[in-house]
């Protein structure tokens, strides 16, 4: 897999790393400057097809354990374990 040039994580590899950090405590901040923090109690996904194959897509981080409490993926624009 090729590295991006501007970080130094293979792709792919921070979904790896989100996926293991749940359960854990996050902080995270959106594109309009609205800062979270808590734990990070699910990932929501949804489907592709690629090359015929269902795939997940991450698009969701769910906190504290509520369904309700979710924040979109593309909204995020730092994300750190604490």
């Amino acid at each position: 897999m090729a590295a991006n040039k501007k970080s130094k994580k293979v792709t792919g590899e921070w979904i790896d790393q989100m996926v293991a950090a749940t359960g854990q405590y996050i902080r995270l901040e959106t594109s309009d400057g609205i800062r979270r923090e808590g734990r990070l109690s699910g990932l929501r996904t949804r489907e592709l097809k690629w090359e015929g194959e269902a795939v997940l897509i991450l698009t969701e981080v769910e906190l504290n354990g509520d369904p309700n409490d979710c924040v979109p993926l593309d909204r995020i624009s730092i994300m750190e374990l604490l």
